[in-house]
């Protein structure tokens, strides 16, 4: 329940980066309809909870180190598990201009780069040690 909570505010920073940030002309996540960002805003939830779970130990960690080097590694399994889950979403509800491997690619590149290698990265890790310190509170009092 909370990886679904989490995985729905990632999505909408992502849809504000997505939609937001001029570079971005390329669309990564299809809103084309009501039902594509629906379907679109599951494929943030799915991600929440798909993480939530791969990570529930290190996330439960006491370690400070533990705590500040998460990030590090949940950051790229989320991008990599959402590009997926959007890229099949846009099999279903998007219009490709392009083979749909490349597609993947083009997904698969702009998440990564903007989200682990430009100057989103250090903004995506803050928001990041705040989500796991959420999740951690959050869990430990139920």
């Amino acid at each position: 329940m909370v990886g679904a909570f989490s995985g729905a505010l990632w999505f909408g920073l992502a849809i504000a980066f997505d939609k937001g940030v001029q570079d971005f002309n390329y669309p990564v996540i299809p809103t084309d309809s009501s039902v594509a960002l629906f379907m679109s805003s599951l494929c943030g939830i799915a991600t929440g909870v798909a993480v939530a779970l791969l990570f529930q130990r290190p996330l439960l960690s006491r370690s400070w180190a533990v705590f500040f080097g998460l990030p590090l590694a949940t950051l790229p399994a989320a991008l990599i598990v959402f590009s997926l889950l959007v890229w099949v979403t846009w099999l279903g509800f998007g219009s490709l201009e392009e083979p749909p491997f490349l597609r993947l690619g083009n997904i698969l590149g702009i998440f990564l780069i903007y989200g682990l290698l430009s100057i989103f990265a250090p903004v995506l890790y803050a928001f990041a040690l705040l989500n796991q310190y959420l999740l951690r509170s959050l869990v430990q009092r139920t």
